[in-house]
């Protein structure tokens, strides 16, 4: 870690890597998921080359605080229902690199596991999963598939007037995942089992 920069990292050692990429925005909160009124702080992750330093500016919406911040790790309270983006951009050396993470604060980040709406198989799975969508939910949704820390695996739009939509699966490790459909109307999970 470098002095004064308490989260992120500097890569010394990857020189090549840094020649290509002297800088990679990156960011971790607890959960994506939050009821209203919660205060978040947001850890600051991103690599950079030790030579070069870097700066950061975050973007935010429906907080009670200012939409944006230089801090290296800051802290927002949420206090509207709705989904919002949050942004980093990470600077180095007049590169800039960055990361969006979307929060569901207030009712849409309630699970809708009963009658959500849709099917996952086959489950466990190996190497590909389907899910069978229901006419309601397959036009203006969204897939994503994340594992137990929340953290987005994939993430797809659903086709339009397809209600079935495969997700490739080889290249992960055996787990507990979460199958999630964002839609206008809530946001709906089902658990995912991947045996290897």
């Amino acid at each position: 870690m470098t002095p004064g920069n308490t989260g992120a990292t500097s890569i010394a050692g990857l020189e090549n890597d840094c020649e290509l990429y002297p800088v990679v925005a990156d960011f971790f909160i607890e959960d994506t998921i939050i009821p209203l009124n919660t205060t978040l702080k947001f850890f600051n992750t991103s690599l950079y080359h030790p030579d070069l330093g870097c700066s950061y500016f975050w973007e935010f919406e429906g907080t009670a605080q200012t939409a944006t911040s230089v801090i290296n790790s800051p802290t927002r309270t949420f206090i509207d229902n709705g989904v919002y983006p949050v942004k980093l951009t990470a600077t180095s050396d007049g590169i800039s690199s960055q990361k969006i993470i979307h929060l569901y604060v207030g009712n849409l980040g309630v699970d809708q596991e009963q009658d959500a709406g849709f099917v996952v198989y086959p489950n466990p799975a190996r190497e590909e999963v389907f899910v069978n969508l229901s006419d309601a939910l397959a036009n203006s949704s969204r897939i994503e598939l994340s594992d137990l820390t929340g953290r987005t695996i994939l993430s797809q739009v659903v086709s339009s007037n397809n209600s079935t939509q495969r997700l490739n699966v080889s290249d992960l490790p055996s787990g507990i995942y979460q199958v999630i459909i964002y839609h206008e109307t809530g946001r709906f999970s089902k658990k995912l089992s991947l045996v290897k």
